[in-house]
């Protein structure tokens, strides 16, 4: 009884503490947060620009105009901005010891993101997009967005932040391959652990050996239910799919323009089935 309510103690003390951080819900929470009066007024009059010496970041001031643009604001991009009023302001700033930490730094006349290296300042647009309204970009959509101003400060606790996506077992089309690693992206995940092959499936077309496209690629049927069910029971339904080497080399590239490093997964001796059906 004692341990018990001790326990619910502890974990309401816990959440009231993250709550008291909590001040903006911002996923993963950054280092340090201040939030200050007022608001940005983010409109058609908005400019996106790098500031001198900043031509680096102009990809990621590129991403994030696309971005808007996408949600139906259109806003216009320049190079050696000096002002950020009624701008968002790329600078690269090698004060900044952590080479994807960023400085986020928004205010009622103006946003600056100030970053070491490209893969800070994309982060900082990650936590701006998450900024932003949850109504933004909707189809009644207000002519201005208010963004609460706040600074950051932010560098990821751990250099290797990873997720995993196994098509061996189902195959998943590169459109969902896309939108996953913008789901990666979005959370500042940069390793994406690509599981290609399986006993159920080969995933990745190789020239030099074309039956793992024409055979190992495909299953006769899939097992309904568990292995240790008796009897065991298959659907009786062809699957598979595999990736050509065009659309591998796409989706690396889509990985690299958001920073994410694409691990791939061949499994061997085990797990290698479908590889033994065609050779």
């Amino acid at each position: 009884m004692h341990l018990t309510l001790l326990t619910l103690l502890f974990s309401l003390s816990c959440l009231f503490t993250l709550n008291a951080q909590e001040t903006l819900p911002i996923i993963p929470l950054p280092k340090h947060m201040e939030r200050l009066e007022g608001a940005f007024i983010l409109s058609a009059g908005t400019r996106i620009g790098t500031a001198p010496g900043s031509a680096g970041l102009q990809g990621v001031a590129a991403q994030l105009a696309e971005f808007l643009r996408e949600s139906g604001l259109q806003l216009q991009t320049e190079a050696d901005v000096t002002t950020n009023y009624n701008t968002i302001l790329f600078s690269i700033d090698s004060t900044i010891s952590d080479q994807e930490g960023y400085l986020l730094d928004v205010r009622t006349f103006g946003i600056q993101i100030r970053a070491r290296e490209a893969s800070g300042a994309f982060y900082a647009v990650q936590t701006l997009r998450q900024l932003l309204p949850t109504t933004f970009g909707a189809l009644h959509a207000a002519p201005s967005w208010t963004i609460p101003a706040t600074r950051i400060e932010d560098a990821p606790r751990f250099p290797y932040r990873g997720m995993h996506l196994d098509v061996g077992r189902h195959f998943y089309p590169t459109d969902f391959i896309k939108k996953y690693i913008d789901l990666l992206a979005t959370y500042k995940i940069n390793r994406f652990h690509w599981h290609l092959t399986e006993d159920q499936g080969w995933r990745i077309e190789i020239s030099q050996y074309p039956r793992l496209q024409e055979i190992a690629a495909f299953r006769p049927e899939t097992l309904v239910g568990h292995l240790e069910d008796t009897p065991r029971r298959y659907d009786g339904k062809r699957y598979g799919g595999f990736y050509t080497r065009e659309e591998i080399r796409e989706i690396v590239r889509y990985a690299a323009d958001r920073h994410i490093t694409i691990i791939p997964e061949i499994e061997m001796p085990g797990h290698a089935l479908a590889a033994l059906s065609a050779y």
